[in-house]
């Protein structure tokens, strides 16, 4: 049997990403503690990051009043 190492992603967002993904939650409303649809510690957001030969693939997406889920794809396609 083979034994595995764990597998262990890190990203950092560009300045740019940084920006566009404040100026977009800046447009959101996210649910106060004590309104109904509140997550505890950030928990509104999925990060999702699929590495590729040419890059990694970032979208973000905001889970708060499902199904009408909306994301933002931060992806740099300009530096592939």
């Amino acid at each position: 049997m083979t034994t595995r190492k764990p597998l262990s992603l890190t990203f950092q967002l560009s300045a740019n990403q940084q920006a566009k993904l404040d100026a977009w939650v800046g447009t959101l409303h996210i649910p106060k503690p004590g309104e109904p649809g509140c997550s505890c510690i950030g928990g509104s957001f999925t990060y999702c990051l699929t590495p590729t030969t040419l890059g990694d693939i970032l979208v973000v997406r905001f889970n708060e009043g499902l199904p009408s889920q909306q994301e933002i794809n931060l992806t740099e396609f300009e530096d592939w």
